[in-house]
């Protein structure tokens, strides 16, 4: 029987552990090129991706979601880790485009989401 689990997110080497959930978005960008009235083939564009993720936000804060507001808020390029996905770990170097906060005063709970774009991912494994 296969071990099931869920897939990690590391930040600069550091891993997110206050993270409850991701979407890991991966698109060829690639379009059918036709001609008159038949398919002439499919064009080799560039792949890009999107990582959102939703995470715990400690009172206290956390080493990591500071690192991703520094990045958020000087537009710097960070370095993802995500894996194991398939036997392999996707590395890419990634830009926040989004970060939100919401807040649940009923729960007593602070919850983060970010989102990240990059290219294609280098695999490993």
């Amino acid at each position: 029987m296969d071990s099931i689990k869920s897939f990690s997110i590391y930040i600069d080497g550091a891993k997110m552990a206050t993270a409850q959930g991701h979407a890991y978005d991966l698109e060829s960008n690639a379009e059918l090129q036709i001609g008159d009235g038949i398919v002439i083939g499919i064009s080799q564009a560039v792949q890009t991706g999107q990582l959102v993720s939703d995470t715990i936000v400690p009172f206290a804060g956390a080493p990591v979601l500071r690192k991703l507001d520094d990045a958020f808020a000087n537009n710097k390029v960070i370095q993802l880790s995500i894996g194991v996905l398939n036997g392999q770990i996707h590395k890419v170097d990634a830009f926040v485009t989004k970060c939100q906060y919401k807040s649940d005063t009923v729960k007593g709970t602070a919850m983060g989401n970010w989102t990240f774009i990059f290219g294609k991912p280098k695999r490993s494994g």
